[in-house]
Formats: C-alpha cells, sequence, structure tokens
C-alpha cells in the first residue's frame, strides 16, 4: 500500500511511537527519583496503578501533541503544493 496516499497512517504511528517513548522515559525517571515515594509502597513493592496512571498521562500527551504538530506540517505541506 503506498504510504503517500494515507499520510494520517503515518501521522498515527509516529505519534503512537513518540507517545509510548516518551511515557516510558518518564515512568523511568519517575521510579528512579522518588523522593516523596509515590511509586513505592511501604513494604517494598511498587504501586502499579500509579505507575500506569503517569505512563498513560505522559503518553497520551506526547502522542496528541505530536498528532497536532505533524498535522499541521501535513496540512501546511498540502497547502504549499497547491500554490
Amino acid at each position: 500500500m503506498n504510504s503517500m496516499k494515507h499520510p494520517q497512517r503515518r501521522l498515527l504511528a509516529a505519534a503512537c511511537c513518540v507517545g509510548l517513548a516518551l511515557g516510558g522515559v518518564m515512568l523511568w525517571l519517575g521510579l528512579l527519583h522518588d523522593p516523596q515515594s509515590e511509586f513505592h509502597l511501604a513494604d517494598g513493592g511498587v504501586d502499579y496503578g500509579y505507575c500506569l496512571l503517569v505512563f498513560a498521562s505522559w503518553a497520551l500527551s506526547g502522542a496528541l501533541f505530536t498528532m497536532v504538530v505533524l498535522g499541521l506540517y501535513l496540512l501546511l505541506r498540502r497547502w504549499i503544493a497547491g500554490r
């Protein structure tokens, strides 16, 4: 399938990759630097619910921001090519 006919698929794939990478990096940094013990429980375990919340919030934020930026880029490129 020609990817130039469906740039939205490439945009979605790029946004998902950026979102997953951003979520993973922020979760990793949060687990490394946890001065208020938000990620780690008193018994030494990990609060997986909070980890999921942090990962999901950063992943969605990063993906949405990337979609907006790349979507504007595609619109601008289409507008310039149409002139």
